[in-house]
């Protein structure tokens, strides 16, 4: 929309399909900022939402879009942020067992096994034997 109304002048001398799709492809090309491109779409988008904001208060859609979505990522941000703590404190506070230890000598593992939960134990340790019980 914004490159038809920029190039409305010369789109209106056109005369054939041909020489529309030349004119606006020769815009396109000509425009190799692309801050002239961001500009071009927030003056657009100004152009077409600014007076039905002022006269008839209709926000933009895609401010519609985000206000009407916002509660569903709110409640996906907080699902995530409990997950994360709920994490945290299973890493920090708790440790595997001495008896999970001493039978893994440093020799199979390859290095010393550190007693936190943490992703390499999880999946080395605990789900293996999650998985026989």
């Amino acid at each position: 929309f914004g490159i038809l109304r920029r190039c409305r002048e010369e789109l209106l001398r056109c005369e054939s399909a041909l020489e529309i799709r030349d004119c606006i492809v020769s815009f396109m090309e000509s425009m190799y900022d692309p801050s002239a491109v961001v500009d071009l779409a927030a003056e657009m988008e100004l152009f077409l939402w600014d007076p039905l904001q002022g006269q008839f208060n209709v926000l933009p859609l895609h401010t519609q879009e985000f206000e009407y979505n916002e509660p569903f990522w709110e409640q996906h941000l907080f699902q995530f942020r409990m997950q994360n703590f709920v994490l945290r404190e299973i890493i920090q506070s708790y440790h595997l067992d001495k008896r999970v230890l001493d039978n893994l000598s440093p020799s199979t593992t390859g290095a010393a096994v550190e007693s936190r939960i943490t992703t390499k134990n999880l999946v080395n340790l605990i789900i293996p034997t999650m998985q026989r019980a």
